[in-house]
């Protein structure tokens, strides 16, 4: 080792750039650096720390330099950033209840246009007579 390059980093701009890329009510960001330690959270108390999900930092220094980990609990988008000036890797956490909410609320939507032209066939012209599908 040649020698040690510190970097002072404003947290504000960071942070105004981070905040576009995450939904901070049902996901998380992390900017994470080669070692394991929080450059950036949204959870401000993180930064610094370092990052529980070392298996997954493990796994995406393994990767290529951007992609998605999926694993029982969530999605994890990553990007490095240059690994050459400052192997930082960008980790977008989505968890699957929020991966699957709109997935329920379509099917939920489905449900209740599916009742209504049911019960629109049944209350048409007074007679309950059962659909007729040609073909089937």
């Amino acid at each position: 080792m040649l020698g040690v390059l510190a970097i002072d980093v404003r947290l504000k701009p960071l942070r105004s750039i981070c905040r576009q890329l995450y939904n901070a009510d049902t996901e998380e960001l992390y900017l994470v650096d080669r070692h394991g330690m929080i450059i950036y959270s949204g959870n401000e108390a993180m930064i610094g720390t370092h990052w529980k999900e070392s298996s997954l930092l493990n796994r995406i220094s393994n990767e290529g330099v951007h992609g998605v980990i999926e694993n029982d609990t969530a999605l994890h988008v990553y990007g490095k950033l240059d690994a050459n000036l400052s192997g930082w890797t960008l980790v977008k956490k989505i968890p699957n209840r929020a991966l699957y909410l709109r997935a329920t609320r379509l099917t939920r939507i489905n449900v209740v246009i599916a009742r209504s032209a049911v019960a629109s066939l049944q209350r048409d012209d007074g007679h309950h007579q059962q659909p007729h599908f040609a073909g089937i």
